[in-house]
């Protein structure tokens, strides 16, 4: 059997996750008992997987504790604010081989890596209602051979993806090459590999049930799997505003952010119907 490794990405901001990944990133944040980045760390190296990378960028000093308690090896990405997830993958193409690439917010009830993968494959789930995620056609033998940017009824790009030793090299070769351009750069890995899927070694379908991969776009959608967030966010900015407004924690939701990601905290959210907005700047809440 093909030794493994595995790379983590946990750069990014996590925009949607506001106001809670303006101080905690998402990866860091204790879901059900266990530490998001922690539990991935764990189940990959029951399943055998020891040589771990994690690419850090924001808040990337809060990583830092995993190379000791851990063992992992942090790499960090620089241009993690200006540019996409092509900016982390750029800075570990050297450990591409046998690789499970995985994002680092994914929750996983049961671990998904202790099946050996015979071939690269990209994880799926299914999709009734219209979504913007990225949809995959397959042939007969479950090869993907198309990926299109919205749909419906079908299955969608979601969490870890395994590429073999073959895919890895054939796409190293195009990520260095493509990475030069500015346009890549703003871009997703997946979308390097939707371009050049023709020439590529395949990648197959894994198909997952929609309990089996678990994301966290916003608070909401963590408080319907860990309902200990209702009324304890571990967030200092939403205890403080509940506090300003007389409330319980679980009374906000619909958390936007409505300032650009360089800018001074802007965000809105609901009570009681109504939608108020949050400046951080001079700590006032007004209505919408």
């Amino acid at each position: 059997m093909a030794k493994r490794n595995a790379i983590i990405l946990a750069a990014g901001t996590s925009t949607r996750f506001v106001p809670l990944s303006e101080e905690t990133p998402k990866a860091l944040l204790n879901v059900k008992g266990e530490v998001l980045i922690e539990r991935q760390i764990r189940q990959l190296r029951e399943a055998g997987v020891d040589d771990i990378t994690v690419v850090t960028g924001y808040k990337a000093e809060m990583f830092e504790y995993l190379e000791k308690d851990f063992g992992v090896r942090l790499v960090f990405n620089e241009d993690y604010a200006r540019y996409n997830n092509t900016s982390s993958l750029i800075r570990v193409i050297d450990r591409l081989d046998n690789t499970f690439v995985c994002s680092s917010d994914n929750y996983f009830p049961d671990n998904v890596f202790l099946n050996t993968p015979d071939n690269g494959f990209y994880s799926s789930m299914y999709s009734e209602m219209p979504s913007g995620e990225y949809f995959l056609a397959t042939d007969e033998e479950d090869r993907i051979m198309d990926v299109r940017v919205g749909g419906s009824k079908g299955w969608y790009m979601v969490g870890h993806v395994y590429f073999d030793s073959a895919f890895s090299k054939a796409f190293s070769r195009l990520l260095s090459d493509e990475y030069s351009k500015e346009e890549t750069r703003l871009e997703y890995w997946e979308d390097i590999y939707r371009k050049y899927i023709s020439v590529l070694p395949p990648l197959f379908i894994k198909r997952y049930c929609q309990d089996e991969i678990r994301e966290f776009d916003t608070l909401d959608e963590l408080r319907d799997f860990d309902p200990g967030y209702i009324d304890d966010t571990r967030s200092p900015i939403i205890r403080s505003i509940a506090e300003k407004l007389g409330c319980r924690e679980g009374e906000l939701s619909g958390f936007l952010r409505e300032s650009p990601k360089d800018a001074p905290l802007e965000f809105s959210f609901l009570k009681d119907g109504s939608r108020l907005l949050y400046r951080f700047a001079d700590d006032s809440i007004s209505i919408r």
